[in-house]
């Protein structure tokens, strides 16, 4: 008997221990591969075995490509799903994983692009990234100056 590869992670557990994990979310609503890479690294940038501020910066990377595709006229695969229901909504995914606000509505605007290629979904969620990139680094910033105080 095979083994269930959702309950094999290979370098860490912050996906298998999702209820609902990122593949399952992203494959069964036909997502492309950018907006899967956005939508994996979103939910682990923040555990342990995410790779934080790298994470983040590579979302904001990979919005620009998608906005890039976009003006070039490039919908992709996921054009062809754009009149398909959702199989998993946001909602769902996010209350299963216990998800914050942020990640919430990344993968809300990751979602509603990819079903109606509504452009203005990726500048917002452009946007949101930089927010996001920002308060993490204040926060770590914050964090490091508190324990150089302990320290001393």
């Amino acid at each position: 008997m095979i083994t269930n590869p959702l309950n094999i992670q290979i370098g860490g557990d912050h996906y298998k221990n999702m209820t609902i994990q990122p593949v399952e979310y992203i494959h069964q609503n036909n997502l492309s591969f950018l907006a899967g890479c956005i939508i994996k690294r979103i939910c682990r940038f923040n555990k342990p075995g995410g790779k934080g501020n790298q994470d983040l910066q590579k979302i904001k990377h990979e919005l620009d490509l998608l906005i890039d595709q976009y003006n070039k006229g490039y919908l992709g695969a996921g054009s062809l799903t754009q009149c398909l229901p959702l199989v998993i909504d946001p909602l769902t995914f996010f209350e299963a994983n216990q998800l914050g606000d942020e990640q919430r509505t990344m993968i809300t605007l990751i979602t509603a692009y990819h079903h109606s290629y509504d452009i203005t979904a990726l500048y917002e969620a452009r946007i949101l990234i930089i927010d996001i990139i920002s308060a993490f680094n204040r926060s770590n910033w914050i964090a490091d100056a508190a324990a150089k105080v302990v320290q001393s």
